[in-house]
C-alpha cells in the first residue's frame, strides 16, 4: 500500500508527490468499470443483514449497470430482489434493471441529479452475505460512480459501513496541511470548484507559471480517469479522443451547420474556442471539450430575437438534438449523435454584429457576413467573413499564442446582453 503521510506536509516535493500518486492512483482511488472491461469492484464480506445501500458522496446522478450479492454457497441473493432507488432519471429506470442478471456495460438504473443519491437492495430476510460485485458503467462517466460508498442495515434506520471507496482518499485529506495539498486531493475527488479557486488564486498572485505547472499536474494525475481539468471543470477534453472520434465530430459540425444555415435560414458559423482552434492549428483544441456556434438573428428586436432562439429550440428538437438552457444566455445543444455543442445568439445592430460574448458592437457586420467555408479534412464548416477580425476582439490580439488558462469575462457579458439571459 502507498504510504499516504510520506505524500503530504513537507516531506515530499510536490512533483515526487504527484509522482507517487499517480503511480499508485489505484491506492488512493481505485476505480472500477464493469463486465466490458472486465474490472468490476468485488468487496469480500461477513456480514449478517437484510438491507444493502449503494449511495454517492457528492452531487451527481448515480448509475450502475448490475450488483450481485452473494451468500455462503455462492448464490447471487439479489437477483430480481426488490429495490428502492432515491429518484428515476426517468419511468424506465425502477432500478430492478441493477438485479435482473444483465450485464451489458450500460445503465441497469439511472437516479435524477441530486445530493447523495442511493439504492437498497431489500435481501427479503436476513441473511448472511459473503461477496458483493458492482458492475459500473464501461463508458465515459464511470468516473461518476468512484465516490460509491456500500451500507447494510437490519431496519432501514441504523446503517453500517461495508466498503468506501474513498476511505484511503479520506486519509489523504485529513493528513493534507498545505493549499497544494488540499488541491490535489480536490482534483482526486472531482471537485472542480475547489481546484479552480486555487488556480485562481495562484494567477490573482500573477503565479501564472505556476498556475499552468498546477493544471498540467492535476491532468497528468487524473489522466487515468480519462478526464482532463481545464475551462470547465473535469471534462473529457479533445486530446482524450482518438483521430476517429474527432473526425466524426467534425462531420457532426458540418450536420448542424447544414440543418442551421440550409434548412433554418439562418447565418450559422463555428465561434469562440472551435473558432479559435480551426483558423490558428487547423484542428479542435487540445484542452477545449465542446464545439462552439454562434448565428446571426434576422430580427430587429428584441423580443423578436427571442421568438426567434425559441423556433430554433423546436427545429433543433424535431431533428432529434436535445436542448436546454444554459445560465449563459446560451442553449446547450446535444445532437443525435451525442455531440456538446453551445450556441450563442447574434444579432445585427447598427452597423454592428453583436455576438455574445464578444464586447457589443467591436465587431462589424463585414467582419461576420457574408459566411465563408472552409474545409478542414472532409469536412466543410461555416466560418465568418473575417476570423482573425473576430477572434482578436474575443481573445485579444495575442490570440495566435495558446493559453490553457484564458477565461472569458462573463461578468461584462452579462450586463451588455442582459436580455438574451433567462
Amino acid at each position: 500500500m502507498i504510504n499516504l503521510r510520506k505524500l503530504v506536509g513537507l516531506q515530499t516535493e510536490p512533483d515526487e508527490k504527484v509522482e507517487q500518486l499517480s503511480e499508485n492512483l489505484s491506492d488512493v482511488l481505485p476505480v472500477f468499470k464493469g463486465v466490458l472491461n472486465d474490472q468490476p469492484l468485488v468487496v469480500e464480506c461477513d456480514i449478517r443483514t437484510r438491507y444493502v445501500k449503494l449511495s454517492l458522496q457528492i452531487t451527481e446522478v448515480f448509475h450502475l449497470d448490475e450488483i450481485e450479492i452473494f451468500d455462503e454457497n455462492g448464490r447471487n441473493m439479489a437477483l430480481n430482489a426488490n429495490v428502492l432507488v432515491s429518484s428515476r432519471y426517468d419511468d424506465k429506470y425502477s432500478g430492478h434493471g441493477a438485479v435482473n442478471g444483465t450485464k451489458n456495460g450500460g445503465s441497469g438504473f439511472h437516479t435524477a441529479l441530486e445530493p447523495n443519491p442511493w439504492l437498497i437492495i431489500d435481501l427479503g430476510e436476513e441473511q448472511t452475505v459473503k461477496k458483493i460485485s458492482v458492475f459500473n458503467r464501461d463508458d465515459r462517466f464511470f468516473t461518476r460512480a468512484l465516490s460509491l460508498i456500500i451500507e447494510h442495515s437490519t431496519n432501514l434506520v441504523n446503517w453500517a459501513t461495508v466498503y468506501d471507496n474513498w476511505e484511503s482518499l479520506k486519509t489523504l485529506q485529513a493528513q493534507s496541511e498545505t493549499e497544494f495539498d488540499k488541491a490535489i486531493v480536490s482534483a482526486l475527488k472531482l471537485e472542480p470548484q475547489k481546484c479552480q479557486e486555487y488556480l485562481n488564486k495562484l494567477k490573482a498572485e500573477g503565479k501564472e507559471d505556476d498556475a499552468l505547472a498546477f493544471q498540467q499536474t492535476i491532468n497528468k494525475l487524473i489522466h487515468p480517469l480519462e478526464l482532463a481539468f481545464g475551462p470547465h471543470g473535469f471534462s473529457r477534453t479533445f486530446a482524450l479522443r482518438g483521430d476517429k472520434e474527432k473526425e466524426r465530430i467534425l462531420k457532426d459540425i458540418e450536420q448542424l451547420l447544414a440543418w442551421l444555415n440550409d434548412d433554418f435560414g439562418l447565418p450559422t458559423f463555428i465561434s469562440s474556442g472551435t473558432l479559435l482552434g480551426i483558423i490558428r492549428d487547423g484542428k479542435l483544441i487540445e484542452h477545449d471539450d465542446d464545439i462552439d456556434l454562434c448565428y446571426i438573428s434576422k430580427q430587429p428586436t428584441e423580443a423578436d430575437i427571442l421568438a426567434e432562439r425559441e423556433s430554433l429550440v423546436s427545429f433543433l428538437t424535431d431533428k432529434g438534438c436535445t436542448v436546454r438552457k444554459s445560465d449563459l444566455a446560451h442553449y446547450w445543444c446535444v445532437t443525435p449523435a451525442g455531440l456538446n455543442v453551445d450556441i450563442f445568439t447574434g444579432f445585427i445592430e447598427n452597423e454592428a454584429a453583436c455576438m455574445n460574448p464578444i464586447s457589443r458592437g467591436d465587431v462589424k457586420i463585414s467582419d461576420v457576413l457574408p459566411l465563408q467555408k472552409k474545409q478542414i479534412g472532409s469536412n466543410t464548416l461555416y466560418i465568418p467573413a473575417n476570423p482573425e477580425r473576430i477572434l482578436a476582439c474575443n481573445y485579444g490580439e495575442g490570440w495566435r499564442t495558446p493559453d490553457p488558462l484564458w477565461t472569458f469575462d462573463w461578468g461584462r457579458a452579462r450586463q451588455q446582453f442582459e436580455f438574451l439571459y433567462f
